[in-house]
């Protein structure tokens, strides 16, 4: 990233892995999931009979998407094209990603695609499968986007501040004790509660706009 010489140094005592890079790879996981289970489901009902080409599609996916994952994931700033810049020159980047494409044309166009029970593709399903992959990947370009038009790619240390010395021995806890409120009569529901009550409410509104189109 351009500007990581210019942060504080990052806290010694902070998890490698914390809840917000978790959350996000859950996610991120998640979508190549269903894109790749998607279109084995889709391409089976298709052609029942056909379902080697469904699983090499499903494959070739997962595959593909876990290339563009890593130029995505690069930064958590920087757009993706920015980071494959930086890192061209970076041989053990192309050994990569030049190995898992070569391992996935051996399994799909040699012999070996009988074994594993693929089918190889045509350039057209292999354009599409590529596409797929980029998409289900790349939408987190956009995340970036949003946070960068927001503003707040460079406001996290300010607005944010770690428990390190004053709140070590005393987490913060920045909850919402409704309590004094409560006897005041004023009630607030519970987070669940107020998502059910909204989608009741949209729900509701989408049915009478229906109706009123009916008439």
């Amino acid at each position: 990233e351009r500007d990581i010489m210019d942060r504080a140094p990052r806290d010694p005592n902070e998890k490698i892995l914390t809840g917000r890079s978790l959350a996000k790879s859950i996610i991120q996981g998640l979508v190549i999931f269903v894109a790749s289970f998607a279109t084995y489901f889709c391409t089976l009902q298709q052609n029942p009979e056909n379902a080697p080409l469904a699983r090499a599609m499903g494959l070739s996916i997962i595959m593909l998407a876990n290339l563009f994952l890593v130029q995505v994931n690069s930064s958590n700033s920087d757009f993706a094209f920015r980071s494959f810049i930086s890192l061209i020159k970076d041989k053990v980047m192309w050994a990569v990603n030049i190995g898992t494409v070569a391992g996935l044309l051996l399994i799909l166009y040699t012999p070996l695609s009988s074994f594993l029970k693929l089918a190889p593709l045509s350039l057209k399903q292999l354009l599409i499968v590529a596409g797929i992959a980029f998409v289900s990947v790349c939408w987190y370009e956009i995340v970036k986007l949003i946070i960068l038009e927001l503003g707040l790619k460079d406001r996290l240390e300010e607005l944010l501040q770690a428990d390190l010395e004053k709140y070590k021995e005393i987490p913060r806890d920045i909850r919402l004790n409704t309590d004094k409120i409560t006897r005041q009569g004023m009630k607030f529901s519970t987070t669940e509660d107020a998502i059910k009550r909204c989608i009741r409410e949209e729900v509701k509104g989408d049915i009478e706009k229906y109706r009123a189109n009916l008439k």
